[in-house]
């Protein structure tokens, strides 16, 4: 297989449902060096995908997605409690999501949410020296769990670094 195969394969893939991470943080992690944090996630409007402005994220729905918001906070606000951190809106360092996409009829997988999440963690100066994005897509019916999944398990992946670095430095 040619290596231009290969990648569409896995662009394919992750076009039509895998979640593929596009980077990821150190080994450290980017919560090594916080106590607390606070959780904010916005979800924003669709991109424009060759010049094709994309139906957004939840079509509209403010109450459902006030009702993902809500979830995708809860449950990394669960995670991240799991491994130790003090979550907690009085916090000076935030932990950003950000999420964005939509459905863009006519670029293939039609009815399928094309999602992109943006995680940043920024200290009490602003200074935001990690972030991790994750690309992936749903169906409507599947699109809430989908989020709230990814956005949990980053949060865990992230508690487990900041707990394994702690212990390897007897912090």
């Amino acid at each position: 297989m040619t290596r231009s195969v290969g990648t569409a394969i896995v662009l394919g893939l992750s076009l039509c449902g895998v979640i593929v991470p596009a980077n990821s943080g150190t080994d450290a992690g980017p919560l090594a060096g916080f106590d607390d944090i606070e959780v904010a996630v916005f979800i924003g409007d669709s991109s424009e995908v060759a010049r094709n402005r994309g139906t957004p994220l939840f079509s509209g729905d403010d109450n459902a997605e006030e009702e993902a918001r809500s979830k995708i906070e809860k449950a990394m606000t669960e995670r991240l409690r799991q491994g130790g951190l003090r979550v907690s809106s009085r916090s000076t360092n935030v932990m950003r999501v950000a999420l964005s996409g939509g459905k863009f009829e006519g670029e293939g997988c039609a009815g399928t949410n094309f999602f992109m999440i943006r995680i940043e963690v920024c200290d009490s100066d602003g200074f935001c020296p990690a972030d991790t994005t994750v690309l992936g897509a749903a169906a409507d019916s599947e699109l809430t769990n989908r989020l709230v999944t990814t956005t949990a398990n980053l949060a865990a992946e992230f508690s487990e670094q900041r707990s394994a670095w702690r212990k390897s430095h007897k912090l």
